[in-house]
């Protein structure tokens, strides 16, 4: 089993989710009246500067992207919904989109927190929006080096891992928000070469990133990060890939090395697909339920359109809408969103390890428990102090 690492509020969902400030909203949402969305995951563009092999989104990128004018009025129309939080994303790298960074000021200016998900490249050219308005940043580095950086997330940009980390530390001293540094565990399987004169295939060698996890989460204290996270990798369909037993003593030693940089102001943050996968080789998780709570919380918004959530961006089956259709507060209450809803039902599409799995079984009580005039929120606990609307 891996060694325990401390457990940040920013990633304990359920705790989140009993936050005293969403109470009310929780109440709606067991009444089935809940105005809209609390949280948008945003993909203003597919545009992406690097070609990263390992991909999820490699066959959406660079195809589309939402008008500027349409992206400003959407965020409008995401405030008059209710929405919380926008979560910049993307099937591509969201500081990409020529309007950048006005989207990301006009939502804090609303009220709605903002947090990003980017590859790190471009924050120079926003670094005071970005210091000023982003609730969080997270950068996705996946290496220490600019050796094993350029293997696994290659790009033309000169000395990008050198700019990128620059980048990170110049935000850090600045930042008003939290900054991870993010770090997808990956082992690349190199095809079988032919033996010379003999005309025979070797034996297929493997490449991984696992042996720089604890000299990454070094760098990311170094240059002022508030933790280093690192997760396994998951296939095109979003199955975990399940690790080999060398690897997985690797992560577990580069694990116990990154648990002795913690403290009061760094964290090392293993998420809980790491554990699921140290006690399963089976990255099948099923699910017993037939609707999705969570769906009716937050959702993706992306130039494409409309889908329940990123495990299923892109999905023309699974598309609830597109950004066209009308405004986005009056698409959520319309009846053409709620039918659209009925395409998701976990028990056939949602094989994959999930981590809001949780959330939905105590959601679906907590719905389900109200249809019977129990009200099982009146016994829940409201959670206190925490100052952060993404779950």
């Amino acid at each position: 089993m891996p060694p325990n690492s401390k457990e940040h509020v920013r990633f304990n969902y359920l705790k989140k989710l009993f936050r005293t400030e969403i109470r009310s909203d929780l109440n709606a949402f067991a009444r089935g009246e809940l105005k809209g969305p609390l949280l948008i995951e945003f993909d203003p563009t597919t545009a992406c500067n690097y070609s990263c092999p390992e991909c999820i989104s490699a066959g959406l990128l660079n195809k589309e992207r939402i008008p500027t004018e349409r992206i400003v009025s959407l965020i409008r129309e995401f405030a008059r919904a209710g929405v919380k939080g926008i979560i910049f994303i993307g099937g591509g790298e969201p500081l990409a989109h020529k309007c950048m960074p006005d989207p990301i000021r006009q939502s804090h200016e609303l009220g709605i927190a903002v947090g990003l998900t980017t590859n790190g490249s471009l924050i120079g050219r926003h670094l005071d929006v970005l210091a000023e308005c982003v609730s969080w940043t997270r950068v996705s580095m996946d290496a220490a080096t600019e050796t094993t950086y350029l293997t696994f997330r290659p790009n033309k940009i000169k000395d990008s891992f050198a700019k990128v980390v620059k980048n990170i530390e110049d935000l850090a001293k600045r930042k008003r928000g939290s900054l991870g540094y993010s770090f997808l565990v990956m082992q690349r399987q190199h095809p079988p070469v032919t033996v010379d004169g003999l005309g025979l295939p070797c034996r297929r060698e493997s490449i991984t990133n696992a042996h720089e996890i604890y000299q990454a989460a070094r760098l990311a204290k170094e240059i002022g990060c508030d933790y280093f996270e690192f997760k396994p990798m998951v296939d095109s369909a979003h199955y975990l890939l399940t690790f080999s037993p060398e690897l997985r003593a690797l992560i577990d030693e580069q694990h116990r090395r990154c648990l002795e940089l913690q403290d009061d102001g760094f964290e090392i943050i293993a998420p809980k697909s790491i554990e699921y996968l140290h006690r399963t080789d089976n990255p099948v998780q099923p699910k017993t339920y037939a609707t999705c709570p969570t769906m009716e919380l937050r959702t993706l918004v992306t130039p494409s359109g409309i889908y329940p959530c990123p495990y299923h961006r892109g999905r023309g089956d699974k598309r609830l809408g597109t950004v066209d259709d009308s405004p986005f507060d009056e698409f959520w209450e319309s009846d053409a969103r709620k039918t659209a809803m009925t395409l998701i039902d976990p028990r056939r599409d949602c094989g994959f390890y999930c981590i809001r799995h949780d959330n939905n079984l105590v959601l679906g009580a907590i719905r389900d428990l109200h249809r019977l005039n129990i009200p099982l929120l009146d016994h829940i606990e409201e959670t206190e102090g925490i100052d952060d609307p993404f779950f």
